[in-house]
């Protein structure tokens, strides 16, 4: 009996094992089959989504070539954008494809001095153009000016290609100064690049691009290396080069005072603006009486201070000019053309002790003669002064004038007088500027605080 019971046993775990061994073998049969299935449906796929991308490109050529319609951005944006995986326009202002691209630009515009001017044009251009070095200025009609970049945009063609699409302002003068956009393709695995000029982009009503739309440009076009269209690596390297910044924010501001003062009245900051140009036509006679001195001056000096929202730059010219430039970007800032009209930080300025507040009054005043601006010093004048020795401003101007040089240098004496508890009264010490005079004048100024970061003040020449 117990021999049959134990057999039964066997016979049990034997049938469980068997079951066992069944199920999973079905198992590896579904997996073989599911798998066998993505596996064969898996080529039609790819295959239907490279004949969309074979069909979409065909298209689109064809598209290009006999595009009429002159918003381009409309006419085009839902067959290209749709089907082109690569990217598509998107707006920059980082300081590496600012520059970069500024490099490139100054040689473009500069191209009409090369010996084979079209190495920089890209191919479909001279294709399309039938561009050669006889007739690039038909196609280029500029002589070397100077240019502001006011908006970039780039599109990633693949890992080592962008094209950038830029907007732009040149000219040598008001008269002459046109818009544009220049389209800038860049290979990062040659290190080289080619140009798209405004003609071309014309004629193929390439101009109305924006944020958002994909341009047509072939993405495995080979742009070949010569010697005018390769760049060094070290122009890609640009970090937080504060003196680079300075002095690109400066050349703009040279940019507008040459060709574009409206643009330049447009970005003044507010408050400087309000105080002190009222409207364009006051803006163009300060530049017309200054004229000379203003083209002519150059950074001797500058200062950066970062804020949260923005870096102020300040440049400290051969003048004793002082530019103050409040960048989020290169392209996106606001300058005042002195640092004394308004109080530029209000903030920093009310941190001060009443002392340093008198002080930095006073500094406004002296940057003011320096200036010439009679104007702003006769405003802040004493009442009592101004009531009772100048009765205008010519008359302040005249007394002045006896004690004070073509360029001013000046020494505020940290030795101050306390009169009352917002009256303080500081010693002036100016020099010529120049170095033609060795002579020096001492003036007592007596600044009263007021709120809101005003002030008046007295001003004496102590030679007297």
């Amino acid at each position: 009996m117990k021999m049959d019971k134990r057999k039964s046993d066997d016979i049990k775990r034997l049938i469980k094992v068997l079951a066992f061994i069944i199920i999973i073998i079905i198992l590896v049969i579904v997996l073989i089959l599911i798998t066998h299935r993505k596996s064969g449906t898996s080529p039609t796929n790819n295959n239907a989504v490279n004949n969309t991308n074979n069909n979409t490109s065909a298209d689109t050529n064809n598209e290009i070539n006999n595009i009429q319609n002159t918003n381009v951005s409309d006419g085009t944006n839902n067959n290209i954008k749709n089907n082109n995986s690569e990217g598509y326009l998107e707006e920059v202002a980082d300081l590496e494809s600012y520059f970069w691209l500024k490099d490139r630009l100054s040689l473009y515009y500069s191209s009409n001095d090369l010996d084979d001017p079209t190495m920089l044009m890209d191919k479909d251009v001279i294709n399309e153009l039938g561009v050669t070095v006889d007739n690039y200025r038909k196609f280029n009609d500029f002589d070397a000016p100077i240019f502001r970049i006011d908006k970039i945009y780039e599109q990633i063609l693949n890992k080592n290609r962008s094209l950038y699409v830029v907007k732009l302002r040149y000219g040598k003068s008001e008269e002459d100064a046109k818009d544009s956009i220049v389209w800038v393709e860049k290979d990062t695995s040659s290190n080289t690049f080619s140009i798209y000029p405004y003609e071309y982009l014309k004629i193929k009503n390439y101009l109305n691009f924006k944020e958002g739309d994909t341009v047509p440009v072939n993405s495995s076009k080979i742009i070949e290396k010569n010697a005018e269209n390769k760049y060094s690596e070290e122009d890609d390297d640009i970090d937080e080069d504060t003196e680079l910044c300075m002095k690109g924010l400066f050349e703009r501001y040279k940019f507008d005072l040459l060709v574009d003062r409206e643009h330049l009245y447009s970005i003044l900051e507010i408050d400087y603006k309000n105080a002190k140009y009222s409207n364009l036509e006051d803006l163009k006679k300060y530049i017309n009486d200054n004229r000379t001195d203003l083209y002519l001056d150059m950074i001797s000096e500058y200062k950066v201070v970062n804020y949260n929202e923005y870096v102020e730059y300040r440049a400290i010219c051969n003048s004793q000019r002082n530019y103050v430039f409040n960048a989020k970007n290169m392209m996106d800032y606001t300058v005042s053309l002195d640092n004394y009209s308004v109080v530029q930080n209000k903030d920093t300025y009310n941190a001060f002790l009443p002392a340093a507040q008198a002080k930095y009054c006073v500094d406004r005043v002296v940057q003011a003669l320096n200036y010439k601006d009679y104007d702003f010093v006769y405003s802040k004048l004493n009442p009592v002064q101004k009531n009772n020795y100048y009765k205008n401003v010519n008359e302040f101007k005249n007394y002045l004038s006896k004690a004070l040089y073509e360029q001013n240098s000046y020494e505020i004496d940290d030795n101050y007088l306390i009169i009352s508890d917002n009256v303080y009264q500081f010693t002036v010490t100016i020099r010529d500027a120049t170095g033609g005079e060795f002579t020096y004048s001492k003036f007592t100024m007596a600044v009263t605080l007021k709120d809101d970061a005003d002030f008046t003040i007295s001003i004496v020449n102590s030679d007297n």
